[in-house]
């Protein structure tokens, strides 16, 4: 990916302005599903910024913002396409990640579904783990896809009515304005 590429991708990840903020109960309920889809204890919506994954939500263990080098859904996450590894140490690109060798967490199964905006963005990931090997059915993972997209909708949703909440608050500011100039035309009364 370009420099260019990478600069459109954060701008796109900063206008959701996910980053950061509560969850909410519904992103959460998407990731005990997707946890209890896969069959797993762990499961997390991770959004990666410049520097960091920030782990919106989890379930099953305690999250923490964690450094983007050493990310696990960082490696390929921009490639739009879904990483799943039974076992994760036996992957090259992932056997000396800090949460596969036990400097962070000892990671095996590894399932990421990339959270792809429609402008062909990736934001992050939605990622079920475990500490032990496990495999997934097709019907697993075409559900797993199914839940990123669900959770790309709940952000699209909550960036439409931010949008239009600001949207609202200009035109009643112009009405208020509008308003204002009228009450003060000459030869009229208050």
């Amino acid at each position: 990916m370009t420099a260019a590429h990478e600069q459109r991708r954060l701008a796109a990840l900063h206008e959701y302005e996910l980053l950061d903020t509560p969850a909410g109960d519904e992103l959460e309920a998407v990731v005990r599903v997707a946890a209890s889809v896969a069959g797993v204890p762990f499961a997390t919506l991770n959004l990666i910024d410049e520097n960091r994954q920030c782990q919106l939500t989890t379930t099953g263990f305690a999250g923490s913002d964690s450094a983007r080098t050493d990310s696990m859904c960082a490696v390929r996450f921009r490639t739009g396409e879904v990483t799943y590894l039974p076992d994760a140490r036996l992957d090259a690109a992932y056997a000396f990640n800090p949460w596969v060798t036990g400097m962070l967490g000892r990671i095996r199964f590894y399932f990421s579904a990339p959270l792809v905006t429609p402008q062909g963005y990736a934001l992050g990931s939605l990622c079920v783990f475990d500490e032990k090997r496990h495999e997934l059915t097709d019907e697993q993972v075409a559900r797993l896809r199914d839940l990123a997209m669900v959770l790309l909708a709940l952000f699209e949703c909550r960036r439409q009515g931010r949008l239009n909440g600001q949207l609202a608050a200009q035109v009643q500011q112009q009405h208020e304005e509008l308003a204002r100039l009228h009450a003060e035309q000459p030869g009229r009364s208050s």
